[in-house]
């Protein structure tokens, strides 16, 4: 299990008033305690350091396998950005099997970007404000529609730059590799990959 996974599952222990008494800090390698968002933090300034400019980033978060906690991470990597670092985020929920990122934020996501890009619906319809902050979440596709078909899609271009303009950061949360293809399609649109 990862650290920033550790992390998290003791602050939401904490959170949901487990009795295990955890603490919302974690250990770094020389045994300091770090919080969760000073850990998502240090991620987003890793990432700065590795991306050129311009800073306006597609960023795909994927497990190797089921249960690694890549959903949860995504969404305190979001929120931090947001919130701590006052970004404008968008979380792309693309794990088309069990999305998850709707239940963690509690906002339904009645439209997925695949209609987008059918013209059933317009962008704004898509993407689904969190509370009064700079996060929204969109979900990619449902159940039925690949992430290869989607990426395939003569219009995908032209609404990822839409995206981008309209987003500094969009993060990606997409299936684990074990499970579905999906985020090898994806990773050819993206700026970085974060294997979790």
């Amino acid at each position: 299990m990862t650290k920033v996974y550790e992390a998290i599952r003791h602050r939401h222990l904490q959170s949901s008033g487990s009795k295990e008494g955890v603490s919302e800090r974690t250990f770094s390698k020389d045994g300091s305690a770090v919080s969760i968002e000073e850990t998502m933090i240090s991620l987003y300034q890793s990432i700065e350091s590795l991306l050129p400019p311009p800073k306006r980033w597609a960023i795909q978060f994927v497990g190797s396998r089921e249960g690694e906690g890549t959903s949860t991470i995504v969404k305190e990597f979001a929120r931090v950005s947001a919130v701590k670092l006052g970004k404008k985020v968008l979380i792309i929920d693309a794990d088309r099997l069990k999305p998850t990122q709707s239940l963690l934020f509690k906002v339904p996501l009645e439209y997925p970007l695949q209609d987008v890009l059918s013209g059933v619906i317009s962008l704004e319809k898509a993407l689904c404000p969190v509370a009064d902050s700079n996060l929204s979440v969109s979900l990619l596709a449902r159940g039925s529609t690949s992430a290869p078909e989607l990426f395939d899609h003569p219009g995908i271009g032209a609404l990822w730059e839409r995206l981008k303009e309209q987003f500094d950061l969009i993060v990606i949360d997409t299936p684990p590799l074990t499970i579905l293809p999906d985020c090898l399609a994806i990773s050819s649109k993206v700026d970085g990959t974060i294997l979790v």
